[in-house]
């Protein structure tokens, strides 16, 4: 099953954690970042990480905002389901999306993304990057 998902190269850092965590085997210097990930980020993981983790997948800092202000179909369509089958309402629903952001209280966890999105240095994102990559996770 695990070759059949991709996640060969997650699998063996997983394991290579869990044998050093657990049984006291020395943990390979390729593993360090990941053991650190795991560790900084908290039971439910930290706003710091996620949005690191978005701006890697979407190709830099601007493509995130510009994706997170301008919601693509696919994932608009998962909030609004009745955008399946009707792709030419997709405008409606962000300027609906927006109302709901605005005036739903939902203003405050934006702002905090996008200061967080700003704070978020080139040299953390190369980094996480990299180690998504070496795990085929991107």
């Amino acid at each position: 099953m695990i070759e059949d998902c991709s996640l060969t190269k997650f699998f063996e850092a997983v394991d290579a954690l869990a044998y050093a965590w657990f049984d006291g085997a020395e943990l390979p210097e390729k593993y360090t970042q990941v053991q650190a990930y795991i560790l900084r980020g908290g039971v439910y993981g930290t706003l710091e990480h996620k949005v690191t983790v978005r701006q890697a997948q979407k190709g830099g800092k601007r493509k995130y905002l510009f994706s997170r202000i301008f919601m693509p179909y696919e994932e608009l369509k998962a909030s609004y389901p009745a955008l399946e089958k009707r792709k030419w309402l997709t405008p409606f629903y962000q300027v609906r999306r927006w109302g709901s952001i605005l005036f739903g209280g939902r203003i405050k966890k934006s702002v905090l993304e996008l200061n967080t999105s700003a704070a978020v240095t080139q040299e953390d994102s190369a980094r996480l990057k990299r180690m998504m990559e070496e795990l085929e996770l991107l």
